[in-house]
């Protein structure tokens, strides 16, 4: 992507040509939004759950799990899933210039769907969802695991969704989840 700017905004200080991926202009269009959880996962796990907002955007996810010992990653969509308990949190946009732009995502820790919330180590019954991902890491020296966009997943509008990271070790294991993702309108 390509643009002319002439003082644009706050990050851009003189006339310039500017080439940036689309994940780089999402973050400076106020669309990119970022929320992570980390835990001692010891013979259990930690989660994100959410659902996609029912406003004309589509959700981009991309995601990352790291563990100190052997552990797996799940991404679960739709079905009957349920999601249960946890802590919503409003996620971070990532362009911290004022005003910020709320995100489309939904949370229910309340037993409610609240916009521009995630739901952090919630309870996932995945139930009749369908399972998009699942990889194990963290045996040896590998001690995390993600994807780039290469594995990118747009997810439906008003989707059920949870990211999932699992212990396998059964000994000390401290593990951290991210989810990053944009929100855009469909083409015209």
């Amino acid at each position: 992507m390509s643009r002319d700017f002439t003082v644009k905004d706050e990050t851009t200080i003189m006339p310039s040509v500017i080439e940036i991926d689309l994940f780089h202009y999402a973050v400076h269009a106020k669309l990119a939004f970022t929320m992570d959880v980390e835990g001692d996962i010891d013979s259990g796990g930690i989660s994100i759950g959410f659902r996609t907002g029912s406003a004309a955007k589509y959700i981009h996810l991309l995601y990352k799990a790291y563990a100190t010992a052997e552990a797996h990653f799940d991404l679960y969509i739709g079905g009957n899933m349920t999601i249960a308990g946890g802590t919503d949190i409003a996620p971070i946009n990532r362009n911290q210039i004022p005003p910020l732009t709320d995100s489309t995502m939904e949370g229910f820790a309340t037993a409610s769907w609240v916009a521009n919330r995630v739901t952090l180590n919630p309870t996932v019954t995945p139930g009749t969802a369908t399972q998009l991902r699942h990889f194990h890491f963290g045996e040896g020296r590998k001690i995390g695991g993600g994807e780039n966009a290469a594995w990118e997943f747009v997810l439906p509008a008003a989707t059920i969704c949870a990211l999932i990271v699992t212990d396998e070790a059964g000994a000390t294991n401290l593990a951290n989840l991210i989810a990053t993702w944009f929100e855009v309108p469909p083409a015209a």
